[in-house]
């Protein structure tokens, strides 16, 4: 049974892994700043299962977007990205140069999909309220 059950959670791992490495470059962070961390292993952690795909996502925009103020952008240009961040509208994305396009948008899509993807799964549970 205990063979059995490692091979359970190993091949759950492998395919979360797979998940989040197919995430990781349909994003194009990875490959489209060659400047920034790729480090998505390191995010990774084998004990929760959505938690650990959220937390392994928001890991990996997080070291990209530290690259871009760090070692990439611009005064003049990361003060726009952070006034794009602050007011949290695509509208004025077209100001940014492309790889803040990009780096925005990764964070814009990804959060609000783990947003509503937990709003969701609360409307799904059942309510004990009266």
């Amino acid at each position: 049974m205990a063979n059995l059950d490692f091979n359970m959670v190993q091949s759950l791992l492998q395919g979360e892994l797979k998940d989040m490495s197919r995430w990781w470059e349909d994003i194009g962070l990875g490959k489209n700043l060659s400047f920034a961390r790729d480090r998505l292993m390191e995010c990774f952690d084998p004990k929760f299962g959505d938690c650990r795909k959220s937390l392994t996502k928001l890991g990996a925009l997080i070291t990209t977007i530290d690259d871009v103020y760090d070692v990439y952008g611009y005064l003049d240009e990361l003060q726009l990205f952070s006034a794009v961040v602050d007011r949290w509208d695509i509208k004025p994305v077209e100001t940014l140069p492309d790889y803040m396009k990009l780096c925005f948008l990764a964070l814009y899509n990804t959060t609000n999909k783990m947003a509503y993807d937990i709003l969701k799964q609360k409307r799904s549970e059942p309510s004990f309220h009266s």
